[in-house]
């Protein structure tokens, strides 16, 4: 076996040893607290997911605390895509350049923005992007002209991008100032220890007239009924959350929403049929969910 190989294995049977330890405590939703709620799914026999009744969030059981969080995503949490969690080395970097990012490329996201000001040259438009991991996406915003900063919690990342790339990537929430204009959260929301505090801390940070648009694995019924293997790989121990489309409905209250899920084609297209004065249902049978809504 190789490190990375024994350290996921550790990390999957202290997973499994906090979820025998916590099996008996209540289930409790981080923002409504324990509280009404249903079972959705299950894992390993310990390890569930319940819906809340409340505010519709879908969390897992047992739930970490925001100082184990923290501790994961500074440098335990792996992704194996090759570019998610793994700092470049120069030949790997100037292989993206070349190549381009995959399914990490943001060319779709690209025209959607430019299409939320038409008006407005890219270079004046202030874009957040919060969880950027290395930065390897607000590299590709910048490149298409958009002041575009990033944000991320493990320091060794943030850090990787700020030294090697030379992009401006804050560590700390003291260091980000209101006025955005796109506040954007690529597969985020699903790792912080409150959703809800996330979608608020977003929506004030943006000028009125800003956009918030937020990507996650798809916590709908739709979904899980369609494709139920799926549904319950999104869900675990890397991901405590999963957003369902009601859970939107009731954070964002009377506020207007373009909700859809993955493919994401013609993603400025479809939002282009959004009059934005009443939310906007696609389809809900994609592995990813994407929330756009705006401050007006």
């Amino acid at each position: 076996m190789n490190v990375r190989t024994i350290d996921d294995l550790r990390q999957n049977v202290n997973f499994l040893f906090r979820s025998v330890l916590g099996h008996v405590r209540r289930p409790a939703c981080p923002d409504c607290g324990p509280g009404d709620h249903r079972l959705v799914d299950r894992k390993y026999l310990v390890a569930r997911l319940f819906e809340c009744r409340h505010c519709c969030l879908r969390f897992r059981h047992p739930a970490d605390d925001a100082s184990g969080l923290n501790a994961f995503y500074q440098s335990a949490y792996r992704q194996e895509d090759g570019i998610t969690t793994d700092l470049p080395s120069v030949a790997e970097w100037k292989h993206m350049l070349d190549k381009g990012f995959g399914e990490k490329g943001v060319e779709h996201y690209v025209s959607l923005f430019r299409s939320f000001f038409p008006e407005r040259d890219p270079s004046d438009l202030r874009l957040l992007d919060y969880g950027c991991s290395w930065g390897y996406q607000t590299w590709q915003f910048r490149n298409a002209g958009f002041d575009a900063h990033g944000f991320e919690i493990s320091v060794p990342r943030a850090s990787y991008g700020r030294d090697v790339l030379g992009l401006p990537i804050h560590s700390s929430i003291r260091e980000l100032t209101p006025g955005i204009d796109i506040f954007f959260a690529s597969h985020v929301i699903e790792h912080v220890p409150s959703p809800r505090k996330l979608l608020e801390q977003g929506f004030e940070m943006l000028r009125p007239g800003g956009y918030l648009v937020i990507e996650s694995p798809n916590g709908s019924e739709e979904f899980r009924l369609a494709r139920p293997a799926h549904h319950r790989k999104l869900w675990g121990r890397v991901h405590p959350f999963l957003m369902t489309p009601e859970f939107y409905r009731r954070w964002l209250a009377d506020r207007p929403a373009y909700l859809s899920s993955h493919p994401f084609d013609d993603l400025a297209l479809d939002f282009g049929s959004w009059d934005q004065t009443q939310t906007m249902f696609g389809r809900m049978d994609g592995p990813s969910m994407l929330m756009i809504t705006r401050k007006s």
